[in-house]
């Protein structure tokens, strides 16, 4: 349907008394044309779809979800912002602290204790939009048994399964053969699933 298609449809919604009045139905239109902005809340909504969103409109997506694209876990070979090498170790090149001369401070400069003993690490496109439709997963999850088997099928494949032990823990084995990184990124964080009351168990096998 047309931006005049829609308009003149709402025009026509007008009550009896009002239908055959011209400034009646102008202002309809007129109100409806400035709604519709030529079909923008359509192109709005195709903008911002999660399965073909891209760079910034996907940010923008992960924001409502709680999701950052830059993770600070460790084991993802990203950049070490702070080190402490042995005594016999070559210190890293661009870790430590900024110099008096730098123009800039990197970015997320100020940083925490766990901080320094992890990597920054950027998703990029196809692995953030996994993580983004994980937690939206995982916050409509009623973390049922069941809930949670599905949940891992669809974000891990095989390669995660959940085991219930039936004494109030659980045991996730994660499968070291895995490819991915989204199981890292997901354990590193702590947002794997955890019954409220149940001890997490994580085994890399």
């Amino acid at each position: 349907m047309t931006p005049d298609e829609l308009a003149t449809y709402y025009a026509n919604l007008l009550i009896m008394q009002y239908r055959n009045k011209p400034k009646a139905v102008a202002t309809i239109k007129a109100v409806a044309a400035a709604l519709i902005a030529g079909n923008l809340n359509l192109a709005m909504r195709e903008a911002f779809d999660l399965e073909t969103a891209v760079g910034p409109q996907l940010d923008i997506i992960g924001q409502y979800v709680g999701a950052s694209r830059r993770v600070v876990v460790s084991g993802l070979g990203g950049l070490k912002y702070f080190t402490m090498p042995g005594y016999n170790d070559t210190p890293v090149a661009d870790s430590g602290f900024a110099s008096y001369d730098d123009a800039a401070p990197p970015e997320n400069f100020w940083l925490s204790y766990i901080d320094s003993n992890s990597d920054s690490y950027v998703m990029d496109d196809g692995v953030f939009r996994r993580f983004i439709k994980y937690l939206i997963a995982l916050h409509k999850s009623d973390h049922s048994l069941k809930d949670l088997d599905d949940l891992l099928l669809a974000s891990f494949g095989e390669y995660l399964t959940l085991t219930d032990n039936g004494d109030m823990t659980i045991t996730y084995a994660h499968d070291a053969g895995d490819p991915d990184i989204l199981f890292t990124i997901i354990n590193g964080l702590g947002l794997l699933p955890h019954p409220a009351g149940v001890e997490v168990i994580v085994t890399e096998a």
